[in-house]
Formats: structure tokens, C-alpha cells, sequence
């Protein structure tokens, strides 16, 4: 899509896509989160049922929530003069229906995740990543246009809804064990706080200020290229442990502390082990890895790429989303909504104080210092 669309389409693009995860943002209400600690420590009797239950409540709030957001975004765009509308009026409703379709699939995604059942999780999701790749490709030798991705994106979503309802039907439309609410609303509800500030110190939250500080969204572009090889060098070597080390933590959580404290220790060890070599390797080599992937005319971004893997690097000293995951499993999610809060705020004005004078780097240090 960089490629496809250049530097200033791209920022475009990146604005309007982070538009969509702040939306989903706010409807989600932590809900993700609180499926993937509850789950694992239903007790064994009738647990697919008491899955089911938890997992048809959770789409009916998820459905009320995202209906309540999108209401809102609407009576904004019409009544109040925003950043992002003006030339996106047009590409709007394709944004706000993708995002409705995309909130729903998650939940099936992580009931599945919290079971342990990874490897349907992973064919459904490869398949569809492949037929987005495959209609991006078609596009680019077509209609390469940032309206039209987003209807390509939406055709995916409901494709992935369906996969998910389909084949993971068991968790859908088997019987059903009632099982009391509360607990995992009102986890989910603090928990919500913390995805909030997630949103605000992570990679579409910078991308939100610069496309929308700055007149020109080519920043945009930059930092989200130079963010996305970042995330190469985590993603490529732990993606795998997505939402697993959750569960397991939530598990232990109940059966036995010492493990849990363990498991801890280990999986710092093999995190910091898997990637911090690899940062070491782009800061070092940023500018031919940016023009092998994303062409010459993202070189902006070297200085940015190695600004956050620095940052990266130094966070990696303390741990990472393992103090996080520890602290959801006793409990304590107090805690960790109470620190982000800080942090949040910290990126927040340092964004707004930077981005004017320094763009994309200024969103670097600010989202640097916050994490």
C-alpha cells in the first residue's frame, strides 16, 4: 500500500485507517482483554457452554457499543468542522462500515486464543490476509485509490466474520451455561482505560496527531513506514505468542503463583533474547532495509525507524508487555490503568508540543518517553 499509494496518499490513508482503530477503540470496552482472562479459568464443568454465553454477550455489547460510537461520529462529522473531514467526506461511510464489520471477528479470535485453539485462529486469519494481498495487487494494476481499499477491506472483514462464525461454530450456536456477567464487564470496563491509553502511546495515535497537526500528511506516511519496521522486528520473531502468554499467565494465576513468577522471569529472558538483536540490526542498517521494502522515496524515514528502536531497546531493559500481562493475572488491573494513564498523558502534550516544531521525529520522542 506504501508503495502503491506514495508518501502523501499514504499519510491519507494512515489518518483515515487510524480513524477507524480509534473508533474501534472506544467500542471495544476492553472486552477482548477480559474474554482472554476469564475463559481460561472457567471451571471444567460445562466450559464450551459457559464459552458460548460469554462469547454471545460479549457481540450483542459489542454490537450496542459500536452503534452508540458510530452515532456520534456521525453527528460530529455533521455538525462540527474536523481535521479529517473536507476531501475524506467521500471515503467516510466506507471507513465507518469496515470498522463495524472489523469490531465483530476479534472476539471470535480470542475466545479461540483464550481455549488455546491457535491453529484455526492462524489459518483463518493467513487465508485472509493472502486474499487481501492478492486485491491489493489487483488494484495497484487497476484503481489504486484510498476509497478503494477500504471497500476491498470491508469485502475481508465480513469474509472474516463468516470464517470465524463458520468453522469455530461451536463457541456460536452450541448450548449455552449461564454464567454471571459482572466480573468480566467490570474488568473489561477498567481494562477499557488501558486500551485507551494503548491507543494514545501506540503507533495510531501518533499517526492521528501528525496527519491532523500538520498540513501536510506525508509525515504521517513516514511514520507509519518507519513503525511498521519496527514492529519488524518484534512481530516477526513473537507473533506467535500472541495472546498465548496471557493465557497461560491468567492460568497459573489461579493454580500456582511460584509458576506463574517463573514463567515471568522466562519469558522476558526469551523475548529480550529473540529481538533485541534484531533492533541492533536496523538501527544499523535502516536505510537499505526502508529501500528494499518501501522504495527511495521513504529514506525520510530512516532517522524516525532508528529513534524508535532505540527507544524500543532501552524500554526492553524493564521488561515489556510481559509486566502488563503479569499484572492483568493477579488482578491488578488498577495498577497498569493508573501508569498508562501517566504515560498517556506525558505522550499527549509532548505530541503537541513537538509535532509543530520537529513532525514525525517530535511523535518518536514523545511516544519514546511515554512507553
Amino acid at each position: 500500500i506504501a508503495r502503491g499509494l506514495g508518501v502523501e496518499e499514504n499519510g491519507r490513508f494512515v489518518g483515515l485507517f487510524s480513524l477507524s482503530q480509534l473508533l474501534l477503540v472506544l467500542c471495544s470496552f476492553g472486552l477482548e482483554t477480559s474474554l482472554n482472562k476469564f475463559i481460561p479459568q472457567l471451571s471444567q464443568e460445562k466450559n464450551n457452554e459457559k464459552a458460548t454465553y460469554i462469547l454471545r454477550r460479549a457481540l450483542v455489547i459489542r454490537g450496542l457499543a459500536f452503534f452508540g460510537v458510530a452515532v456520534i461520529f456521525y453527528l460530529v462529522v455533521l455538525f462540527v468542522s474536523v481535521p479529517f473531514s473536507g476531501q475524506n467526506t467521500g471515503i467516510l461511510l466506507w471507513v465507518l462500515l469496515f470498522t463495524g464489520v472489523r469490531s465483530i471477528f476479534p472476539l471470535f479470535a480470542m475466545v479461540l486464543t483464550a481455549q488455546l485453539r491457535t491453529a484455526l485462529t492462524a489459518r483463518i486469519n493467513l487465508v485472509i490476509r493472502i486474499i487481501e494481498l492478492a486485491g491489493i495487487l489487483l488494484l495497484i494494476q487497476y484503481q489504486f485509490t484510498v476509497q478503494n481499499i477500504f471497500i476491498l477491506f470491508l469485502c475481508t472483514s465480513v469474509l472474516h466474520v463468516t470464517a470465524y462464525a463458520t468453522l469455530s461454530r461451536i463457541n456460536f450456536l452450541g448450548g449455552v451455561e449461564a454464567v454471571d456477567m459482572k466480573p468480566i464487564m467490570t474488568f473489561g470496563g477498567i481494562y477499557w482505560m488501558n486500551t485507551i491509553v494503548d491507543f494514545i502511546l501506540g503507533r495510531q495515535g501518533d499517526v492521528l496527531f501528525l496527519t491532523h497537526l500538520l498540513p501536510d500528511s506525508s509525515q504521517g506516511g513516514l511514520y507509519d513506514v518507519a513503525y511498521s519496521i519496527a514492529q519488524l522486528a518484534s512481530m516477526a520473531m513473537t507473533i506467535g505468542l500472541a495472546g498465548i502468554t496471557f493465557a497461560t499467565f491468567a492460568r497459573l494465576a489461579v493454580s500456582d503463583i511460584n509458576a506463574m513468577d517463573r514463567f515471568y522471569g522466562f519469558s522476558i529472558r526469551k523475548i529480550s533474547l529473540l529481538t533485541v538483536p534484531l533492533y541492533a540490526f536496523l538501527i544499523f542498517n535502516a536505510a537499505p532495509v526502508l529501500t528494499v521494502l518501501y522504495s527511495h522515496q521513504y529514506v525520510g524515514a530512516v532517522s524516525l525507524v532508528q529513534g524508535i528502536l532505540l527507544f524500543r531497546t532501552a524500554s526492553r531493559l524493564f521488561g515489556g508487555p510481559e509486566n502488563g500481562e503479569y499484572l492483568l493475572s493477579r488482578g491488578r488491573v488498577g495498577t497498569l490503568v493508573t501508569v498508562g494513564i501517566i504515560s498517556a498523558t506525558l505522550n499527549f502534550f509532548l505530541n503537541l508540543m513537538l509535532i509543530p516544531k520537529l513532525g514525525a521525529m517530535g511523535s518518536v520522542i514523545a511516544s519514546g518517553c511515554g512507553n
